[in-house]
């Protein structure tokens, strides 16, 4: 982030990192790193003299992680979104507030939803009643997904 800051390209490195990276962990952020530093010292001298611009690699690499959290890891986990019949559904327990928090962490950082994710997103908001929102335990979240459920 220094060779970023010194290029007066910070905010511009943040709205790219952030909502691309919302789901990743630690290791995914350990790759992108890696795939950096990859570049050697020489490509980093050419940043720092500003004959290069590491920030315009960042999109390639960050298209090229997959996260291994997925919403569409979810879809088979709740009754209403699975797609099955309702009495050979195999989770007793479902896992509301852990998906909330997703949805949350997602909209905080702009997160953009594509394609399936969008849909799943949709299918699921639908049925969804404001009990089920009660299980996410932290006020401000909660809250703030009800006001996003009732849009």
């Amino acid at each position: 982030m220094l060779l970023v800051q010194r290029q007066g390209r910070t905010s511009e490195v943040s709205n790219l990192l952030v909502p691309k990276t919302t789901f990743w962990v630690y290791k995914e952020l350990e790759q992108l790193v890696t795939r950096i530093e990859r570049l050697g010292p020489s490509y980093r001298t050419r940043v720092a003299h500003g004959k290069k611009k590491a920030v315009d690699r960042l999109p390639t690499y960050l298209d090229e992680i997959t996260p291994t959290i997925r919403l569409l890891s979810y879809k088979s986990r709740f009754e209403h979104t699975w797609g099955g019949n309702k009495n050979e559904f195999l989770y007793s327990d479902q896992p509301f507030e852990e998906f909330f928090l997703l949805l949350h962490d997602a909209e905080q950082s702009n997160y953009q939803f594509k394609g399936p994710e969008n849909s799943l997103r949709s299918s699921f908001w639908e049925p969804l009643r404001e009990v089920d929102l009660d299980r996410v335990l932290d006020a401000k979240i909660r809250d703030n997904l009800k006001k996003n459920l009732n849009k």
